[in-house]
């Protein structure tokens, strides 16, 4: 049997709102050089940076926030990459270690809190300097996930650095340093770049993750939403489901949820979607999710277009290119199955740091937008919008931030707090804190 195939368009990449046509040129040169997309949003925001480091650490964590802030070429500081007018950063808060690590970082979180509230800095960020050995320990032992649930808690984002990462030599480092301010950067409500759009009209994109917190009741399931809009990657905004059991349940958690994703955009971007796109982890069923986007539809009066696409990547299929040394097929190849399935290398021979990865779309049938090549191409630009680094994934946004949601919420949930409530009602719901 002979299989059509072809080639994707590169992702072209936008810095600012104004550039129509975007650039080939990667986000970790061009950040540099043309400043993050949302270069303005800060404009009269003072943003604080602080950092927590145990006493036996002092000397590694003093170098990596004095480099933090200073260039270390072809590192830029923090605040001029980023262009941040008003940064202020915290002298570092040095302590002691005992026979509860958990509780020194509960400790100096909560110091750190009372010296910065008397500040009069509009947003903050910690840096976090730990041990790749707390990896292992459970969340409530875990001073890391103690430490961020505290700060978190009072209004602080927070981002890990690991000591072994911080004690690399300069030429190391300072991709580790360009990799920190990326997510420190997106963490505080930044973005740093998108991806131009195939198509001009408005749209919503949502990917669904799942998550099954220890405290939940048996057979229980969590859903977690994270929204893209105008199609070109950039985040908008969490909407998690509350626990729900049951097929009636879930469709109308996510019925309730794409209504009030609809009516958020609308009124956020001043203009009515013109299409909505859901990128699914999991098999859709016959009629689950369509039923939950025709009966959402259908109450907001809206006749819009709709995709659900079944992106997955556990898929038999391989590629394989004989003109390769290592048999490894280029990126961005795509192979038609059918109408309705596109197999697609999001990640090939020229991504070295990652095997190469084949997934299989699967356009659900009830879908009234069938365009699925332009489907796939917007499935592999957002592959190029995580920004965890600068480096490209093999996993779209759409599947990778709901799943870091889904497990961040299930870590921060065992800490017995009201942590729904909060992802969903302040000021983290619409930042990617969960990178």
């Amino acid at each position: 049997m002979t299989l059509s195939a072809w080639h994707l368009e590169k992702t072209k990449y936008k810095y600012s709102y104004e550039d129509v046509h975007g650039t080939l040129e990667p986000p970790a040169k061009a950040i540099k050089k043309r400043g993050p997309y949302s270069k303005d949003r800060f404009r009269d925001l003072e943003v604080g940076v602080a950092m927590l480091c145990p006493t036996k650490h002092q000397a590694v964590g003093r170098r990596f926030y004095s480099a933090f802030q200073q260039e270390l070429w072809p590192y830029k500081p923090f605040h001029e990459a980023y262009r941040l007018r008003s940064c202020h950063y915290h002298p570092m808060r040095v302590f002691g270690l005992d026979a509860d690590p958990a509780a020194a970082y509960r400790s100096v979180a909560e110091e750190l809190i009372r010296e910065i509230e008397e500040t009069s800095v509009d947003l903050w960020i910690c840096l976090v300097l730990i041990e790749d050995r707390y990896k292992q320990l459970l969340v409530r032992d875990n001073p890391y996930f103690v430490c961020r649930g505290v700060l978190l808690s009072n209004r602080i984002l927070v981002q890990s650095v690991t000591v072994e990462k911080a004690c690399q030599d300069d030429s190391k480092l300072r991709w580790i340093l360009d990799s920190v301010a990326v997510q420190s950067y997106a963490k505080i409500g930044g973005t740093p770049w998108v991806v131009t759009a195939e198509r001009s009209d408005p749209e919503i994109v949502i990917g669904i993750g799942e998550a099954r917190p220890l405290t939940m009741q048996r057979n229980a399931r969590f859903f977690g939403f994270a929204n893209i809009f105008n199609q070109n990657g950039a985040y908008l905004w969490t909407r998690f489901g509350q626990p729900v059991v049951g097929f009636d349940a879930y469709i109308a958690s996510l019925e309730g949820k794409i209504k009030q994703s609809i009516e958020d955009y609308t009124q956020i971007e001043r203009v009515e979607p013109k299409r909505l796109i859901i990128h699914l982890y999991k098999p859709p069923g016959k009629r689950t999710e369509a039923r939950a986007i025709e009966d959402a539809l259908s109450d907001l009066d809206l006749g819009i277009e709709y995709a659900i696409v079944h992106i997955d990547h556990n898929t038999d299929f391989r590629a394989l290119d004989t003109e390769d040394g290592g048999l490894k097929p280029e990126g961005r190849l795509v192979v038609y199955v059918d109408d309705y399935q596109r197999l697609v290398v999001l990640s090939g021979r020229e991504v070295d740091w990652i095997p190469p990865r084949m997934a299989r779309l699967r356009l659900a049938p009830q879908s009234t937008y069938r365009d699925l090549n332009s489907l796939t191409q917007q499935v592999y630009d957002f592959t190029n919008v995580n920004w965890a680094g600068f480096q490209p994934n093999n996993v779209p946004v759409t599947i990778k931030y709901p799943a870091l949601l889904a497990q961040k919420y299930a870590s921060l949930e065992q800490l017995g707090e009201d942590w729904f409530g909060r992802i969903t009602e302040t000021f983290l719901l619409d930042k990617v804190w969960f990178i």
